[in-house]
């Protein structure tokens, strides 16, 4: 009953709006192992189950092949195809960076056959484009950002879709990669009082092969502090820290100082990271979290 209570549930909501297939795959596995019980114990005859089997795969084979061909009453194109076309006529050439997505890089590629990249801050959940990580062939480079919707700069402009806003495009001169870094907090105060300054002290591994400078290009690279109360408010803060550059293949220690002016959100144990903001760019995690306590100051 809980199997058949899955489904239904899910019958339910695909008539309410869109519905993804998988979500009933977890379903399927008790169901298989019910079936095998059933069959074994006699309860079901043998020869129907491999009946429906063979009818299961048959209809399985004809949907797959339908997939593939031509369908001329498609009303709408799925996958808008048309809109990777736009972003490459954009870019007129350069490499194209997309920030907090996976699937609108892979259709790029698909579509434009340019190579893929990707990039995830602090709003987007991580995603394959960490782990293949091809955005360092971007180091130094001219690239175009399709970033979000509202960040403005003198070198952004709005991409245009349909009639409306679908993102900002931001061109780069000379990108900086910090993707993979990673910021270690050696020494963070467990208190941060508002108004007051705290030092510490990080130490930053930068696994590529090239150095990450500070101020190259109209995108200059700054360390931030990130915090994230229980309500996923999140708010970052740039760290006093004397740098210029981040060898490569490294591990580098600094010290600096990091003030609180104020916190939007509400006041109370945060979840302290630490990550980097590239220009007007919403910065990425580069760090473990930590807890620390907001308090205001006497």
């Amino acid at each position: 009953y809980l199997i058949l209570g899955f489904f239904f549930f899910f019958l339910i909501l695909t008539g309410k709006g869109h519905a993804e297939p998988q979500w009933t795959v977890l379903a399927v596995l008790p169901a298989v192992l019910l079936l095998y019980q059933s069959v074994d114990r006699a309860v079901l005859g043998r020869k129907w189950v491999m009946r429906m089997c063979g009818l299961s795969f048959g209809g399985l084979l004809i949907a797959r092949v339908l997939i593939v061909l031509p369908q001329n009453k498609v009303d709408s194109d799925f996958h808008k195809k048309h809109r990777a076309f736009i972003v490459a006529e954009q870019a007129n050439g350069l490499p194209v960076l997309f920030m907090d997505t996976y699937r609108a890089p892979s259709k790029y590629a698909f579509y434009t056959g340019a190579p893929p990249y990707a990039l995830t801050d602090v709003y987007y959940r991580k995603n394959q484009y960490d782990l293949w990580d091809w955005a360092q062939d971007l180091h130094n480079q001219r690239v175009m950002v399709k970033a979000q919707k509202g960040i403005e700069c003198d070198f952004c402009r709005p991409l245009r879709m349909e009639g409306e806003v679908k993102g900002t495009l931001v061109f780069a001169d000379s990108f900086q990669v910090t993707q993979n870094l990673k910021i270690y907090l050696e020494e963070i105060p467990d208190t941060l009082v508002f108004g007051e300054s705290h030092p510490l002290k990080i130490a930053i591994k930068n696994p590529y092969a090239h150095t990450v400078r500070a101020r190259t290009g109209n995108l200059p690279v700054e360390i931030v502090a990130i915090l994230t109360n229980e309500q996923d408010y999140i708010q970052w803060y740039p760290v006093e820290i004397d740098w210029e550059n981040i060898p490569g293949e490294k591990r580098s220690t600094y010290e600096g100082t990091l003030q609180i002016p104020s916190y939007n959100g509400t006041i109370s144990d945060v979840r302290f990271q630490m990550g980097f903001k590239t220009g007007v760019l919403f910065p990425t995690y580069n760090s473990a979290p930590k807890s620390v306590h907001l308090a205001p100051r006497k």
